[in-house]
């Protein structure tokens, strides 16, 4: 979040005023590096589809969340 307001208000020379949008995922027990960066990319969308300009926590994969 802090680095998402840090791009909101920064004033870029060339092309102005920007946002970003970020997709973030915690790497659950016995997931794969693909899975993960899947669930990220799938919080990115999400975020985008609600208006851009914020960010999205992928929820923890079923067998992460059945072992805490």
């Amino acid at each position: 979040e802090n680095l998402r307001n840090i791009i909101e208000r920064h004033p870029f020379d060339t092309i102005g005023r920007q946002t970003a949008s970020f997709g973030v995922a915690q790497w659950g027990v016995g997931e794969s590096y693909k899975e993960l960066l899947k669930r990220a990319d799938q919080a990115l969308y999400q975020g985008k589809a609600q208006g851009r300009n914020c960010v999205v926590s992928a929820t923890l994969p079923q067998t992460t969340l059945n072992e805490q």
